[in-house]
């Protein structure tokens, strides 16, 4: 199969999105699929080895340095605007021409867009589009809206809510076929009647490489919180742990220590290395020995969608893991079996005190978790489940 994979990034397997398409990409290649992918970079950015082994060609469009202002700026535009401001933030016409010539130059079986922000680009020549759906955007804006105390920003967020929703149904039913990440994820968007079909592909994990590590000693009564940190909802995650649930953990547990790693942590996360027993790491190459050190792992998300990699990552690395209702959406894993599931910080706090001090307790989830990854995770067969559904899609065109 031929297909041409576009994404508002470079694949890199260091964050959420870019592990995912990143082996999905692998899996299929492995499977016999050319690819060719056309990608938005940052200013700089490589194309690294281990992504050019997967694609047949990569074609990559740099995007405008990022920064706040610039941002605040395209949010403005947004306002006075027909389109919103995912439009304006994530639309680069250098890709719109990429994709154009790439279909004219050469025959694909399908376009696979990453994002429903993606959706903004024509794609030409009535190619089938797939359309994976790494979140329900209109969601995600709707949950953070909901969330933000700053009433500008709030009123903001739902107003953005409100115009993307509009456009990201139109996008959805444009596709031919819809991926989702979570059987929850599939039923928010069947709700909106007249669709594709959509197909649920899970998140997953490479079980080779994230496996448990017995020669790494745990360091006592230490935690870990791996994310990428300029991710707004995971930034929440951080400093709502650490202001709300760890001092209930560090009262009961003196010597418990945190780690807070992942990549562009801003500053008000920064500022929680300087609490007591907190370290923020920023980006480090390789989060498996901060995960093997942890006697467990906390995934404290408010806000979100899709299913969670950082929290399939933990469990392939047989780690116990506590994390919210909401952080746990879209997997299927049972409560207290497979991990432990507190919403509110006292419960959270409770959990996680109780965890560190039951080291049966946390070798029985520690089993459960890995046992399940190995089971339902593994990026080889969820390759194949979406070799599957790309092969049933093109006998109907």
């Amino acid at each position: 199969m031929r297909i041409l994979w576009v994404t508002p990034y470079l694949p890199v397997p260091n964050f959420g999105g870019g592990t995912r398409v990143f082996n999905l990409m692998k899996a299929l290649a492995a499977r016999g699929d050319a690819i060719d992918l056309i990608a938005a970079s940052d200013p700089g950015q490589r194309v690294g080895d281990d992504l050019r082994a997967v694609c047949r060609t990569i074609e990559t469009e740099t995007k405008p340095t990022a920064d706040r202002w610039r941002k605040r700026l395209l949010q403005v535009r947004a306002l006075v605007s027909r389109h919103p401001s995912q439009y304006w933030l994530t639309y680069l016409p250098g890709v719109r021409a990429r994709i154009t010539r790439a279909i004219a130059e050469r025959p694909y079986d399908v376009v696979l867009l990453a994002h429903s922000f993606n959706g903004y680009y024509p794609i030409p020549g009535g190619v089938p589009v797939v359309l994976d759906q790494h979140n329900v955007e209109s969601e995600l804006l709707l949950r953070s809206g909901k969330r933000e105390r700053s009433p500008v920003r709030r009123a903001y967020n739902l107003l953005e809510y409100a115009r993307f929703r509009a456009d990201e149904r139109r996008i959805c039913r444009g596709a031919d076929l819809l991926l989702a990440t979570s059987a929850l994820d599939r039923e928010v968007m069947e709700a909106w009647g007249d669709l594709p079909p959509c197909v649920v592909i899970p998140n997953g994990v490479d079980t080779t490489y994230f496996a448990p590590q017995p020669e790494v000693a745990e360091v006592p009564n230490r935690l870990v919180f791996t994310a990428t940190m300029n991710y707004g909802p995971n930034a929440e995650a951080a400093i709502h742990f650490a202001t709300h649930i760890w001092p209930q953990v560090r009262a009961a547990i003196p010597d418990a220590t945190l780690k807070i790693v992942g990549h562009g942590p801003p500053a008000p996360v920064r500022q929680l290395g300087q609490r007591p027993g907190i370290t923020v790491t920023g980006s480090v190459p390789d989060v498996r020995p901060y995960l093997a050190s942890a006697q467990a792992v906390v995934v404290p998300l408010r806000i979100g969608g899709g299913t969670r990699l950082k929290i399939v990552e933990a469990l392939a690395m047989a780690k116990p893991v506590v994390t919210t209702t909401l952080g746990a959406e879209g997997l299927a894993v049972e409560p207290g079996r497979h991990l432990l599931i507190a919403d509110d910080p006292d419960a959270f706090a409770s959990d996680v005190i109780a965890l560190l001090r039951d080291p049966a307790r946390r070798a029985s989830l520690a089993h459960a978790g890995r046992a399940l990854v190995e089971e339902r995770y593994d990026w080889g067969a969820i390759g194949a489940q979406l070799d599957d559904a790309l092969h049933h899609l093109l006998p109907e065109r």
